[in-house]
């Protein structure tokens, strides 16, 4: 499994593609070594294509910062999520801007360069029927997210 250092900001790319609709929430990606740390964490809303991300840290006791994407066709998306240092967090699908909130607390901070795991699907919540290409942490490729197989990776293989 990948490790990532948890910062107070950061930058998440990735592609996806959705095959199939799950009952309940389903797990894309997450950044943290608990379900309390989402740093970020991603998730489609039950029976939907559309994403729930969210940067959260249950050690500071504030809640979930989340945005919700578009409930999209299924079909290849990129997806963005930023968290800058002024503590604003944005989703991008497929370049355009879906949500944005400048509320964000500095709860993350605390965490700052502590090494987290980072899940392709976590195990807290049953895994999207997704693939994953091309996932990127701040510009850099995520060796787990790629291989020198098919290009595209179901979620739940990263488990």
């Amino acid at each position: 499994m990948e490790t990532r250092q948890a910062k107070p900001s950061f930058t998440v790319e990735f592609e996806i593609e959705p095959r199939g609709k799950v009952s309940g929430v389903a797990s894309v990606v997450h950044l943290g070594q608990t379900n309390g740390d989402r740093l970020p964490a991603c998730w489609f809303h039950s029976g939907t294509y559309r994403l729930h991300c969210c940067t959260y840290s249950s050690r500071r006791g504030v809640g979930n910062y989340c945005l919700d994407g578009r409930d999209a066709p299924p079909g290849i998306r990129k997806i963005k999520i930023e968290l800058d240092t002024a503590h604003v967090m944005r989703l991008y699908e497929d370049g355009d801007l879906v949500g944005s909130r400048g509320d964000i607390p500095s709860a993350i901070n605390h965490v700052n360069g502590e090494s987290h795991p980072l899940y392709m699907s976590d195990p807290w919540y049953p895994a999207a029927n997704v693939a994953i290409r091309g996932l990127t942490w701040d510009g850099k490729i995520v060796a787990s997210a790629q291989s020198d197989g098919p290009p595209w990776h179901p979620a739940v293989q990263s488990r």
